[in-house]
């Protein structure tokens, strides 16, 4: 189910190793049920799942790298199609691929466009600009009508 969207939105991933597993229960995250998580994971285990091409690639450390998704499957199991592919794509937003400053190329975790608390923009409004553009996004995205989000 991933690799369209690895085509279509990810193609810096292409031949890099993504691999996903299934968690009985999902993880909480500061305190939130997390439907999936991406990291990175490095070590014997990564050496032992990945192909000789995916070791080789630029951006590996020391050919032992990858990008490592677990998705609960009690909540992939409750969700909608359109809520799987949306928290699919989520997780590989987070797999990026980074130019150091050596010119090299490391894999490296994004962290999330916005984190803020829903009673500070009910308070003070949005005050940042890229709050802004995140309101547009979602306001284009839904609208203005709140979907049915049931399963």
């Amino acid at each position: 189910m991933a690799e369209p969207i690895i085509q279509e939105f990810h193609p810096h991933l292409i031949g890099y190793p993504v691999r996903f597993a299934w968690r009985s229960e999902p993880r909480k995250v500061m305190n939130k049920i997390a439907f999936a998580t991406a990291e990175i994971v490095k070590g014997r285990f990564a050496q032992f799942v990945m192909t000789d091409d995916e070791k080789a690639m630029d951006g590996q450390d020391n050919g032992a790298a990858m990008f490592w998704i677990e998705v609960a499957e009690p909540c992939w199991e409750e969700a909608t199609e359109r809520q799987r592919l949306a928290v699919l794509d989520h997780e590989l937003l987070h797999c990026v691929i980074e130019d150091t400053d050596d010119g090299d190329r490391k894999m490296a975790i994004h962290t999330h466009d916005i984190e803020e608390f829903e009673a500070i923009i009910t308070r003070h409004g949005i005050y940042r600009e890229d709050y802004w553009s995140f309101a547009l996004a979602m306001n284009e995205a839904s609208d203005g009508v709140r979907p049915d989000l049931t399963p």
